[in-house]
């Protein structure tokens, strides 16, 4: 009657514990999902301010430094 008891607890526990395996992972999964999306919005935005932003601000920037190279530039 004990080692019924027993046996009937330890399935219980093994099926309790594959449950919350099974949404562990699945969890796990989604976590990973949505902070790779998240990031890559971050990033997204990051480039896109930088497009915007600092590219307009290198524009005001005297054509001698964006472009040194040019001889055109160069006063002799």
């Amino acid at each position: 009657m004990v080692s019924k008891k027993r046996n009937l607890l330890n399935f219980q526990l093994k099926k309790i514990i594959n449950k919350f395996k099974f949404e562990f992972i699945i969890i796990f999964h989604y976590i990973i999902l949505f902070s790779f999306h998240f990031f890559s919005m971050i990033y997204s935005c990051y480039s896109f301010v930088y497009v915007i932003c600092l590219k307009d601000l290198c524009l005001n920037v005297p054509d001698l430094v964006i472009s040194p190279l040019n001889d055109t530039n160069i006063s002799h």
